[in-house]
């Protein structure tokens, strides 16, 4: 049973496989923890490394109308699901103070995404199973985007994460 951490957040991607990368994900899932990464934000059909590689949870973004934002990378193979990531108001350091702004990017969708498996592995606590059952869990409770967004909504993995439906259903 894994001690240390359940989730790891990737925020980060290349363009080409890497394997010390490939193996360090491996090893993380073959150890119980989800490894989450962003898909990029070069808005292009592209897979890029690590939410391409199998055992980890590729993430792309989304608009305010749940429709992909424009410099979300998509297809079925970096992201599984997507999260908001367009214009998120947030904290911004500045010398001496804390400022606020807006930022987008697939790294603040990413970030969602982890929080929602944080959360779950705190439902399963104690399962033996539980990374798979997180992973399934988000990806199974995914809403799809195929009729809000006709152009990429089946390119979107399997669509928009949905934590109530995650935690209720």
């Amino acid at each position: 049973v894994n001690a240390g951490a359940n989730v790891i957040n990737l925020s980060l991607s290349i363009p080409e496989s890497s394997r010390v990368l490939q193996e360090a994900t491996d090893y993380a899932a073959t150890n119980g923890v989800v490894v989450i990464a962003a898909a990029g934000n070069d808005g292009q059909k592209v897979a890029l490394y690590p939410a391409a590689y199998d055992h980890v949870i590729g993430v792309g973004a989304v608009d305010s109308k749940n429709q992909k934002a424009s410099f979300s990378n998509y297809g079925n193979r970096s992201v599984a699901v997507v999260a908001p990531g367009a214009d998120l108001y947030g904290p911004y350091p500045v010398p001496g103070t804390m400022g606020m702004a807006y930022w987008s990017g697939t790294s603040f969708s990413t970030a969602l995404v982890t929080g929602e498996a944080a959360l779950l592995f705190q439902l399963e606590a104690g399962h033996r199973k539980a990374a798979d059952r997180v992973t399934r869990t988000i990806l199974e409770s995914a809403t799809s985007l195929e009729d809000i967004d006709p152009v990429y909504g089946d390119q979107l993995g399997r669509g928009l994460i949905d934590l109530y439906a995650a935690v209720i259903e």
